[in-house]
């Protein structure tokens, strides 16, 4: 069955998508702390790509990571060493700018998680 919408969907990286709830497990120790904030805001914003901080670098998760990927070639994360965890990839911070202007410029809205 799928998960319904705000459920987690633990351990099925496949499945993530707009709207999906992460679940600290599947993604990085380093980023439990931001995941329920990270829920609250695809919740709100379902169609924004989630940015977040951790020190010197911006990350992405789940389907922004997968959009990240595809669409502009940056390297997923997780998903080799354990497929059940959640993918993530990221940038330093010194090239914030250039992401989210390939991202605007592609028709995509973001909002940030700091």
């Amino acid at each position: 069955r799928p998960p319904s919408h705000g459920e987690c969907r633990r351990g099925d990286p496949a499945r993530s998508g707009p709207c999906t709830m992460i679940c600290e497990d599947d993604v990085p120790e380093y980023m439990h702390d931001k995941i329920p904030e990270y829920n609250k805001l695809k919740e709100a914003f379902p169609d924004h790509v989630v940015i977040m901080k951790f020190d010197k670098f911006w990350e992405f998760v789940g389907a922004d990571a997968e959009l990240m990927n595809r669409e502009y070639n940056m390297p997923l994360m997780c998903r080799r060493r354990d497929p059940t965890r959640i993918a993530h990839t990221g940038f330093p911070e010194i090239s914030f700018e250039k992401y989210t202007n390939k991202l605007t410029t592609s028709g995509h809205r973001y909002v940030t998680l700091v």
